[in-house]
């Protein structure tokens, strides 16, 4: 087969050497015509199918209430695989020693298992009883997955008064929720956000790249219907002021809204806006 497959660039001495590894790894016959051993042909249909030949079929191992699984050597491989999953291993000499980790657990637990999946898992796998604190372990790691979490926003709203966050979320094309007190969020992108505020008498100033990078953008008073005249802001009217200097804004109107945009959402704001969802 080697000699067919790569006679153009084989040489006599590689597929001699070759042949010798192929024996020695058992994947073809020690002797006699060469041909494939069940090993061999185990090899061509995967890795699975290789560990359930070189593997055993032991599906049960003991779980102790100390944390630690104490494992057959010849533990069937997805089983195995699994418990890699949430426990590391401390000992593979004979017996392959396991010990839960909690990191593992809540890894695991963000990536789509339950708590309930795990402690299963362990019922199953283990040939005695598993214990309460093995149980409480698993729930323990399970419930820090959860703890903080990070939510995408498109466009990020951020005003300097309460009220301006009211006025800009009762703006419904704009689909904004409010997290805080003067922070909302959107699905929607900066400037279809813009636009909808815009034409409500809002004109936010467009942060692009974050909170961190502001360009310069026009914003007016949340309150046209009003008839109130907007009062001006220090760089508006062009005095130098004593705070940081912002985004340049047209004359006579303040800065009261911020758009940016794209931005994660901090820890802190996480539960207000599962609150509002």
């Amino acid at each position: 087969w080697f000699t067919d497959r790569y006679a153009v660039v084989a040489r006599a001495a590689t597929i001699t050497n070759s042949l010798v590894a192929l024996r020695s790894l058992g994947v073809v016959n020690p002797d006699g015509p060469i041909r494939l051993t069940r090993l061999g042909s185990a090899a061509l249909s995967g890795s699975k199918a290789v560990a359930r030949i070189t593997l055993g079929q032991s599906t049960k191992a003991i779980v102790q209430a100390d944390h630690t699984v104490i494992a057959p050597p010849d533990l069937r491989a997805d089983i195995a695989s699994q418990l890699s999953s949430i426990a590391k291993v401390e000992s593979d000499a004979g017996a392959f020693i396991y010990r839960l980790d909690a990191d593992l657990i809540t890894r695991a637990v963000q990536s789509g298992q339950s708590a309930e999946e795990i402690v299963t898992f362990l019922t199953e796998l283990s040939q005695v009883p598993i214990g309460r604190p093995v149980t409480q372990f698993v729930q323990d790691a399970a419930d820090q997955a959860d703890r903080i979490r990070l939510l995408p926003a498109a466009s990020v709203l951020v005003v300097q008064r309460a009220i301006d966050l009211k006025l800009a979320c009762a703006v419904r094309p704009a689909q904004l929720t409010p997290v805080s007190d003067t922070v909302a969020v959107s699905d929607l992108p900066p400037g279809k956000v813009r636009t909808a505020l815009e034409r409500r008498g809002l004109s936010p100033a467009l942060v692009a790249g974050g909170a961190g990078s502001a360009s310069a953008g026009s914003i007016s008073s949340p309150t046209p219907q009003s008839g109130t005249r907007a009062k001006r802001s220090p760089q508006a009217q062009g005095g130098s002021g004593s705070g940081p200097k912002g985004p340049k804004s047209s004359p006579g109107v303040p800065a009261a809204l911020k758009v940016a945009g794209p931005l994660g959402l901090t820890p802190h704001l996480v539960t207000d806006l599962d609150k509002h969802r």
